[in-house]
């Protein structure tokens, strides 16, 4: 009998397209062989910025405005949904079933959620937060975990170093 976590893991491979799945396999692993683990989250993180140039949002300051325009986005595209929750220090971003570990394999999970995190900065941006506040990753599951939902944290000290901080430090 299935579990609820084999379903879940069924229904998540399916969100990457069978006609990409081993190209995009393939370029994961070609990324990781390639680059520095350090190199692939600032790289994915930009790429997730100039996706989110191609995906605009209702002209809002509301939260639930803001979260009904994004899930618009990851609705059409197949890429799960997500959901924001303003905690004391900072507002969570809590995004489900997304199609990255079937995209590019479990070994990215190291690096291909900065591409979220790079959309939801610019999301926010746009939306008004400021230069000060950042978009982080709050967890960073281990590869070999099936990660079916990714926390991300807005926040003007995020828990970890961000992509943006690490690009700017280089420069």
């Amino acid at each position: 009998m299935e579990t609820t976590h084999q379903l879940l893991r069924y229904y998540a491979d399916q969100h990457c397209s069978r006609q990409w799945n081993s190209f995009l396999l393939s370029l994961g692993q070609e990324l990781e062989a390639l680059a520095e683990q350090g190199e692939l989250r600032p790289f994915m993180h930009q790429v997730g910025k100039r996706m989110a140039t191609q995906m605009s949002l209702p002209e809002t300051h509301a939260l639930d405005d803001l979260q009904a325009g994004m899930n618009q986005h990851w609705d059409r595209m197949g890429w799960g949904w997500v959901s924001l929750e303003v905690k004391p220090a900072f507002l969570l971003i809590k995004h489900s079933a997304a199609p990255l570990r079937s995209a590019f394999g479990a070994r990215s999970l190291s690096w291909s959620p900065a591409l979220l995190e790079g959309i939801y900065q610019h999301w926010f941006t746009l939306a008004g937060a400021g230069e000060g506040l950042r978009v982080s990753q709050s967890q960073h599951p281990p590869a070999s975990e099936d990660a079916l939902t990714f926390e991300f944290h807005l926040s003007a000290t995020s828990p970890n170093k961000t992509s943006q901080d690490e690009q700017s430090n280089d420069g």
